[in-house]
């Protein structure tokens, strides 16, 4: 259900979009003017992560079209993932002249775990480019990493900074930065052996 009004400038308000996907509701503005353009507010009740990003694989769009841009500010109450269930989860989601940018991600993991994150799809002559710079922190490490297989945390406290690019053709992962516990910097030579 869309509700808008307007001519070449639509204001978009008290409107619903429901698919086997998601459930939200939808405020904003989309404009025709010269070129296209949005900014948009979604509040999501209902998402499967999962299902729409196999359904609508985002990262093997090499070329989004450069006319399309704008911005949605994107708020979700819950959802499950391989973790157990994310909550409070809010980004801004932006097309930029066929570059997407997700920015001031954060959500809220199981076991008082949260991760921030900025994320860059740079579209290019060789293929996407991912840009992406993340913080995870938990309060309680070893329950959190027992749920992924790792049972030899002896903290609970802990955190880990990520900041690095994705090469998607090739797919090879680069680490420009990664610190450990907000101060212990892992070497040039340790990350080496992560790549």
């Amino acid at each position: 259900l869309l509700n808008f009004k307007g001519k070449d400038d639509f204001t978009i308000s008290k409107s619903y979009f429901r698919n086997k996907f998601l459930n939200s509701k939808l405020n904003g503005k989309i404009s025709f003017k010269n070129q296209f353009y949005f900014d948009l507010d979604m509040s999501i009740n209902r998402i499967n992560l999962k299902n729409l990003l196999s359904y609508y694989p985002i990262l093997e769009k090499e070329n989004i079209s450069k006319k399309i841009n704008g911005k949605i500010d994107v708020s979700i109450k819950s959802t499950d993932s391989l973790f157990g269930k994310i909550q409070n989860i809010k980004t801004t989601l932006k097309l930029q002249n066929g570059d997407i940018k997700i920015n001031n991600f954060s959500a809220i993991f199981p076991e008082k775990s949260k991760v921030e994150a900025d994320v860059s799809i740079i579209s290019g002559n060789k293929g996407p480019i991912v840009e992406f710079a993340s913080n995870f922190s938990t309060d309680s490490a070893k329950k959190f990493f027992r749920k992924l297989g790792f049972y030899d945390f002896d903290q609970n406290k802990f955190s880990l900074f990520l900041d690095g690019i994705i090469d998607l053709r090739s797919q090879k992962i680069r680490f420009k930065k990664i610190i450990k516990n907000n101060n212990e910097k892992v070497t040039n030579k340790e990350i080496s052996l992560i790549e």
